[in-house]
């Protein structure tokens, strides 16, 4: 619990300090923080799967990814 509330920035400590239980609180902040990245992640696997070398050196191809 201690780790949890010492990681979090100070203005968000104020909400958990009801629970007594860290699995609680994680929870808790999971739930109202978490976000879901589901279009993006889309969005990057399909830039990579059409990612092309085309006129790019090797290294240059390589570290567009």
């Amino acid at each position: 619990m201690t780790w949890i509330l010492s990681s979090v920035e100070h203005h968000l400590v104020l909400n958990p300090r009801p629970y007594k239980i860290a699995t609680i609180v994680w929870n808790y902040l999971n739930k109202v923080y978490n976000q879901d990245n589901t279009t993006r992640h889309f969005q990057l696997e399909y830039e990579m799967a059409n990612f092309t070398q085309e006129s790019l050196s090797i290294e240059e191809y390589f570290s567009g990814f």
